[in-house]
């Protein structure tokens, strides 16, 4: 085996260029979700990359949104294991375009950093697992039955999948599920998350007068719809930052003495993330730790609030677009019940109010001690030579509750994307060492499993 990984670990290396020539093709390729075309050029080179690294059985299904890109190979051992690899195509917008510091659609080479839209969420990502496929293949050391999933609508609705998967449980049945969409807490410390946060995505809106009003005329005598929405959105917190929805807290998961050890010991240095976030100080409930906030505990953000426009006049209604992040075993229609009666007490009569339910995904917790776990953990190991760190994550990947609920199977959340990496914001980026080193973590865990299962 120690020849054979050998020289799939040289393949890697003689190939590790046309990686990042494959990630700069697919970076120039601006496949933004609501981009269909893009998305769907997107989907077709994926569909060949995968036939070039001698998958079968590829297909591009058509959805409800962008396609769906499928392929697999099976290792001949119909006993063995069966992988199924979850990745998406699909990128978040570029704006502000004015803070990028590169073309966001352009590859950049920086150091040892390349800068672009896509380049850890999650393109780079998905294509580090392609090579460590390729590479078995080639020295022919794959133990497993593999299937590749490949979607483009993770980064905004509608949820491709939670239709996709009940309707093609046959072919995507598998034992477990490697999902490369998460990260690391640094260069030197290989992570594993064992928890995701969900999410219930709601809208609140304020109707006023029937149309908008002078206020020069009107004010004093008719309530303002963003004055409501306004105080309406200031008491979703308490002074101390708690939630306020009734009943909100009653189904909180608790957390255990070892999970609050085991948050404790990860790296983390509250001074430098004030400084990385730009702001005063951090803000929240001071009962739990900043790093138990973040992934552990539920959360309440307003996204965007929308209102008014530039003329003297009270607006006719007013809509705030907000995300509550839930941890087991909350219920994300639950919460927008929850959200619902809030709204509804705390009304005026001035005006009328609805809240909308956008979408919903539930929150995500697996056991560490999986046997496949226990391969991925031992993979990265012998990779870095040091146990990785376990994490509760504070965003969601809704694919992964849908795995679960329709599929049965749990998911291994690993990745090679670093805290300051730029997700979702301006000059994302990735760095070349740590995708390098974790190429051959991903080709030992998925030969292992195989050969090792228990």
């Amino acid at each position: 085996m120690t020849n054979a990984f050998d020289r799939a670990q040289a393949y890697v290396e003689e190939n590790f260029d046309s990686y990042i020539t494959d990630l700069g093709q697919c970076v120039a390729i601006p496949s933004v979700t609501t981009d269909k075309p893009a998305c769907e050029k997107a989907a077709e080179w994926f569909a060949t990359k995968l036939d070039q690294i001698g998958l079968a059985n590829i297909a591009m299904h058509e959805t409800i949104g962008n396609p769906v890109v499928y392929a697999d190979i099976s290792c001949g051992n119909e006993d063995a294991p069966t992988v199924l690899v979850y990745g998406h195509y699909d990128v978040q917008r570029p704006d502000p375009l004015e803070a990028w510091e590169s073309q966001p659609f352009s590859l950049e080479r920086r150091g040892d950093r390349l800068y672009g839209r896509g380049t850890s969420d999650m393109k780079g990502q998905i294509l580090a697992v392609l090579l460590a496929i390729d590479a078995l293949l080639h020295e022919d050391m794959l133990t497993v039955n593999l299937k590749v999933l490949i979607e483009g609508n993770e980064e905004w609705p509608p949820p491709v999948l939670k239709t996709f998967i009940p309707a093609n449980l046959p072919l995507l049945k598998a034992d477990i599920s490697l999902n490369c969409d998460a990260g690391m807490l640094g260069p030197e410390l290989p992570t594993i998350s064992y928890g995701l946060r969900g999410g219930s995505v709601n809208i609140i809106r304020v109707f006023g007068p029937e149309h908008d009003l002078h206020d020069g005329g009107y004010g004093g005598v008719v309530e303002n719809p963003i004055h409501v929405l306004s105080t309406l959105i200031g008491g979703l917190h308490d002074k101390d930052g708690r939630i306020t929805l009734p009943g909100f807290y009653e189904s909180v998961r608790s957390l255990s003495a070892s999970e609050r050890s085991l948050l404790a010991a990860l790296p983390w240095d509250e001074q430098s993330f004030i400084e990385e976030v730009g702001v005063p100080q951090l803000w929240g409930d001071p009962r739990y730790t900043p790093i138990e906030r973040m992934g552990a505990r539920p959360s309440l953000n307003v996204r965007r609030f929308t209102a008014g426009e530039y003329k003297g006049a009270i607006p006719h209604s007013a809509e705030a677009y907000l995300a509550i992040r839930l941890i087991p075993d909350q219920d994300p229609l639950k919460s927008h019940e929850q959200l619902k009666e809030y709204v509804k007490v705390n009304t005026p009569p001035s005006v009328n109010t609805e809240v909308e339910y956008v979408d919903g995904y539930a929150p995500y917790l697996v056991e560490r001690n999986l046997p496949a776990m226990r391969s991925l953990s031992a993979a990265l190991k012998e990779t870095w030579g040091i146990e990785p760190r376990f994490r509760l994550v504070g965003g969601g990947i809704p694919v992964v509750g849908f795995l679960k609920s329709e599929l049965g199977i749990e998911s291994l959340l690993t990745g090679f994307s670093l805290p300051g990496d730029g997700l979702h914001g301006p000059n994302e980026r990735i760095h070349l060492p740590t995708v390098r080193r974790g190429i051959p973590a991903l080709m030992l865990f998925l030969h292992r499993y195989g050969h090792e299962p228990s």
